[in-house]
């Protein structure tokens, strides 16, 4: 049975991180300095909606942060 988290699903969502050209545009002074920066950054907050993780916020500076609920009173935030 596959599962969203099996080797196969892993290696292939990881291989379509890195095919995402992230490179900076060196001659702007903004970050991030590419929209290719921020179409990772929308991706990885959609997995995390989808892997379950709650609160997932992308912020004005591309930084992507969810919290990954517990079976306990405790939680786990996390920043990507």
């Amino acid at each position: 049975m596959e599962t969203y988290l099996d080797r196969e699903n892993i290696l292939a969502r990881f291989k379509s991180y890195v095919e995402i050209e992230t490179t900076s545009a060196e001659t702007l002074d903004r970050y991030p300095s590419s929209e290719k920066e921020w179409d990772l950054a929308r991706k990885l907050e959609q997995e995390l909606n989808d892997l379950g993780l709650v609160d997932v916020e992308l912020t004005e500076f591309c930084n992507v942060v969810a919290t990954l609920p517990t079976n306990g009173e405790s939680y786990a935030r996390s920043w990507c």
